[in-house]
């Protein structure tokens, strides 16, 4: 039996925040291991390969997750990402951080497309065109999952069905609003937190970090106001991290330590009282420990 319960169809909503997403890992399995499970899953940017993990198949999220990111967190290409990004913008940088990007994601979904996840999946970019959200899919998985993570400079766009499509997170860096347009009657969102970098690290900052930096701030407060929107109608779970730098991906294990803290004290905190079997969150609201006020 499941402790804690929301009204179906339940959403999980993985939130953009490049190497941070890897928290959003610690965080999926606790709720799995709680006995809490989607009907839908919904992701941007880098937190859309998390969703597509889970969607694949909810049982081997474990094991298929961990593998991927420690993979990632191990390869010295794209590690370094930032470090590379002057040579990005003077050659062809930014084409081979796509490729090495495939290479992985190409190891864990290799040719499946949609239609065969166990799990609805909504991946979330942004049509360059137009500049709005876009959940056109592509024909396979990873080429989905790499027009929803093209981040600008460090990737260039892809094309999919006549769009020219970039990172999801530039318009829906938490797309919660996606997941309620698909029908969801509750959501629980992973989410990052805004992207932000330790006071003894602002010293030795490069402008092409201060422009990502820049890019997440401008998205938070849309972001912010998404969730606050969603909470007016559904109730809507956050679980956030502060903590994890944007662009470290080697440190990706520790800062899925960091989601599971996370997820374990806001799932503690809504779970039955004085005896009973399970709790029923049904009301409208925010939950967890998101502070929008904070912001």
């Amino acid at each position: 039996m499941t402790a804690i319960r929301f009204p179906r169809p339940l959403a999980f909503v993985f939130s953009g925040g490049l190497a941070r997403a890897a928290g959003q890992i610690g965080m999926c399995e606790v709720a799995l291991e709680l006995g809490i499970t989607p009907d839908l899953v919904v992701g941007t940017s880098t937190g859309a390969i998390n969703a597509a993990v889970l969607a694949k198949s909810p049982a081997d999220f474990h094991g298929s997750a961990r593998e991927l990111w420690h993979a990632v967190a191990q390869d010295k290409a794209l590690s370094s990402t930032w470090r590379s990004t002057l040579r990005g913008l003077a050659g062809k940088g930014s084409t081979r951080t796509q490729t090495m990007l495939r290479k992985h994601l190409a190891a864990t979904f290799e040719d499946i497309t949609r239609d065969q996840l166990e799990i609805p999946f909504i991946a979330v970019s942004t049509d360059l065109e137009s500049g709005h959200a876009s959940t056109t899919q592509g024909d396979t998985i990873v080429n989905t999952l790499l027009s929803s993570a093209a981040f600008p400079i460090i990737m260039p766009p892809v094309s999919v069905d006549d769009q020219l499509l970039i990172d999801g997170s530039a318009v829906a860096g938490v797309p919660v609003s996606q997941a309620v347009a698909a029908g969801a009657r509750s959501v629980i969102v992973f989410d990052t937190g805004s992207s932000a970098v330790n006071e003894d690290e602002v010293a030795n900052i490069g402008w092409y970090e201060v422009l990502a930096l820049a890019f997440t701030h401008l998205v938070r407060g849309q972001a912010d106001h998404d969730l606050l929107l969603a909470a007016r109608d559904i109730p809507v779970v956050t679980i956030s991290i502060d903590q994890g730098s944007p662009f470290d991906l080697r440190k990706a294990p520790e800062v899925i330590h960091l989601g599971r803290v996370a997820a374990s004290d806001v799932l503690l905190e809504l779970s039955p009282r004085h005896g009973k079997d399970f709790r029923t969150i049904n009301k409208p609201g925010l939950y967890g420990n998101h502070g929008i006020n904070d912001h």
